[in-house]
C-alpha cells in the first residue's frame, strides 16, 4: 500500500512539474522547477508524511505498512514510548501517540554497535523518548543480562544468519548501564 501511495504522489508531483516545465522557456524557471520536485520526491521519500493523517492500531501494523507485507513481523519489543519491531534482517521503531501509533522518522533512531568474541551489542535510542533498546546478538546460545533486572527476550530466528538475539527495553535516562553477557560486564552509554 505505502509503495502504491508514493506512486501517487511521484505522479501528482511530476504531472504539474512537467505542464509547467513545457509552459516557461527560460532555463533558470525550468531549474528552478527541477530543483523543486527533485526536493519533493525527496521528502515523500525519506519523510514519513503518513503520520500527519494517519495512525495505526499496533507497532505490528506499522511494519506491515512500512514494508507492504512482503517481510514478516517476527517480534515485537515495547518500550514506554516506542516499540522496536524485528522481521528478517529489518529493524523498525513505532512511536507512540496517544493510544496509537505513529511511524518513526528513520532519522530519530541512534545506533551505536560494539563487536568483540563474536557478540555484538547494538544500542537502538530513539530521540525525543526516554527509551532505549539493547541488542545483544551471538553466533551461540549466551547469557544475558543487566543490573537494571530487565527481561531480555530471545528473539526469534529472524536472522538468516544463524546469530542468537537477545533485546530488551532501557530507561535512556539511566545514567551508567551496564550489561552482563556470559558474566562479563559491557558499559554502555545510554546518551
Amino acid at each position: 500500500m505505502r509503495s502504491l501511495i508514493h506512486l501517487l504522489l511521484y505522479a501528482a508531483m511530476t504531472v504539474p512539474a512537467v505542464l509547467l516545465l513545457r509552459k516557461h522557456q527560460r532555463k533558470l524557471v525550468k531549474a528552478a522547477i527541477l530543483v523543486v520536485l527533485l526536493v519533493g520526491w525527496f521528502l515523500v521519500s525519506a519523510l514519513p508524511f503518513e503520520n500527519l493523517f494517519y495512525s495505526f492500531d499496533s507497532p505490528e501494523a506499522v511494519f506491515d505498512y512500512m514494508y507492504d507485507g512482503r517481510i514478516v513481523c517476527q517480534n515485537v519489543i515495547p518500550g514506554q514510548d516506542c516499540a522496536l519491531v524485528f522481521g528478517q534482517e529489518k529493524v523498525l521503531a513505532a512511536v507512540k501517540s496517544g493510544e496509537k501509533w505513529k511511524i518513526d522518522d528513520g532519522f530519530s533512531l541512534h545506533m551505536k554497535s560494539d563487536i568483540s568474541d563474536g557478540v555484538s551489542l547494538t544500542l537502538f535510542r530513539v530521540r525525543g523518548t526516554d527509551d532505549a533498546f539493547v541488542l545483544v546478538t551471538a553466533d551461540q546460545e549466551v547469557s544475558v543480562s543487566d543490573r537494571l533486572g530487565s527481561e531480555f527476550t530471545r528473539l526469534s530466528e529472524h536472522w538468516e544468519t544463524g546469530f542468537v538475539a537477545y533485546c530488551a527495553p532501557v530507561s535512556a535516562a539511566t545514567e551508567s548501564y551496564a550489561v552482563i553477557i556470559d558474566g562479563a560486564e559491557h558499559i554502555v552509554d545510554l546518551r
